[in-house]
């Protein structure tokens, strides 16, 4: 006996409901990767948020993997973002000196922009190792954009996540920040997949 197309559908939805508690973890995990740490030229916190990455790039200065910090200067919008002053005083008050901060020479507009920037710098100043540290839902595309901004070059770049970031892979959907995170991040790996480079 043929099953109603309905019917097929329905169950469908039935399995996708209960499969909920394997596929939803994955939607987060998905997303954070990290990069074995170790000794490089400059750590690059990216910018776009409040200084948790700035403070987290900071820790690995103070514990000895790079001499160096970089600063960016980041406007999303024309009412203004956290710019590199911002970033310098995060670093400052995270007990940065200020002769180990260097920052790139533009303002740019997005993570792809960013790193670009950062490879000219790094280019410039002959470094071979970089170390970004960025949110941990941000990491995935993060080393999808290093990867092919720094393709053929011979600076070698490490994605670290923010440590202590507050934001739980395996249970996102359970807090309005973390779900809007998770759920703002799938579009725009999805826009760097299909060629989006803004």
């Amino acid at each position: 006996m043929k099953i109603p197309r309905a019917a097929r559908a329905l169950l469908f939805a039935l399995l996708c409901v209960a499969a909920t508690p394997l596929w939803l973890p994955l939607l987060g995990t998905a997303l954070v990767v990290a990069d074995p740490l170790a000794p490089a030229d400059a750590v690059v916190p990216l910018a776009g948020d409040l200084g948790e990455r700035v403070a987290s790039a900071a820790e690995l200065l103070h514990a000895g993997f790079a001499p160096r910090l970089v600063l960016s200067d980041l406007r999303v919008d024309d009412d203004g973002a956290l710019t590199s002053k911002d970033h310098r005083r995060f670093a400052l008050d995270a007990g940065v000196q200020p002769g180990r901060l260097f920052p790139i020479d533009r303002t740019v507009r997005s993570t792809y922009q960013e790193l670009v920037a950062v490879r000219e710098l790094a280019t410039r100043s002959g470094w071979r190792s970089l170390i970004v540290v960025t949110s941990p839902q941000h990491t995935r595309r993060t080393r999808l954009i290093a990867a092919e901004v720094f393709r053929d070059s011979s600076i070698a770049v490490h994605v670290r996540p923010v440590e202590g970031f507050g934001y739980t892979p395996s249970r996102w959907w359970q807090s309005d920040r973390e779900r809007t995170l998770t759920l703002g991040e799938y579009p725009k790996l999805l826009a760097f997949l299909l060629g989006y480079r803004g």
